[in-house]
């Protein structure tokens, strides 16, 4: 039986958990540090209680996972729930532009030419969309640059602003019934492709890792 951390919490299994996204490398190690560092779980796994697909947290999850940790917190939600969102992050680069657009087929002194794609590659010299899907595109370029995830375009662009990023994608949303579509079937999405927005998040817990292992 799962143990009670927090009312709407529990430590489960966490091999009963289904991810919807792959895992980033470069984003993975960043955070591991910050975890081992800490010492503990700060925020519960979000997933959706019909079906146990992650909704929040698959690079917490992963981290857990490869340090023998069997059970985490998580924190369950109606995936139905009209005040859940789904959005997208627009992942940045310190990079020059140039080579980012060369890494996904893109020649930024070429003609612009409409791809239907919704795929953008932004820099302060302007914008092209890119042809291709997001997973070709977010394939050829995770693990070969460090990524940065804003929130939205507008905080990409103040990181442009602060020079801590040269350039950033705009990616399209996905639907739910994608998420749970891709979780099920084991075609997952790139890493960081949904931000899920929740109606009211949920309390840090601060579970000590040494807790988790038993």
């Amino acid at each position: 039986m799962a143990t009670s951390v927090r009312a709407g919490t529990n430590l489960e299994n966490i091999d009963s958990l289904k991810g919807h996204e792959q895992i980033d490398p470069l984003h993975l190690e960043r955070l591991r540090k910050e975890i081992l560092r800490d010492g503990h779980q700060r925020d519960p796994i979000i997933v959706d209680a019909r079906t146990n697909v992650i909704l929040d947290g698959h690079h917490r999850s992963e981290i857990f996972r490869s340090m023998g940790i069997t059970r985490i917190a998580v924190h369950r939600v109606d995936y139905t729930d009209p005040r859940i969102e789904v959005r997208s992050w627009c992942p940045t680069f310190n990079a020059d532009p140039r080579i980012v657009a060369n890494t996904v087929g893109l020649r930024l002194d070429g003609d612009p030419t409409g791809t239907g794609s919704g795929i953008v590659l932004a820099w302060g010299g302007g914008n092209r969309e890119i042809a291709g899907d997001r997973v070709r595109i977010m394939g050829a370029l995770v693990g070969r640059f460090f990524i940065l995830y804003a929130r939205d375009e507008y905080e990409a662009r103040s990181m442009m602003s602060s020079a801590r990023a040269k350039a950033f994608l705009v990616l399209p949303p996905v639907s739910k019934e994608e998420v749970i579509r891709c979780a099920l079937s084991g075609n997952k999405l790139p890493p960081k492709t949904t931000r899920h927005v929740f109606p009211g998040r949920p309390r840090p817990v601060f579970v000590p890792l040494d807790e988790l292992r038993h």
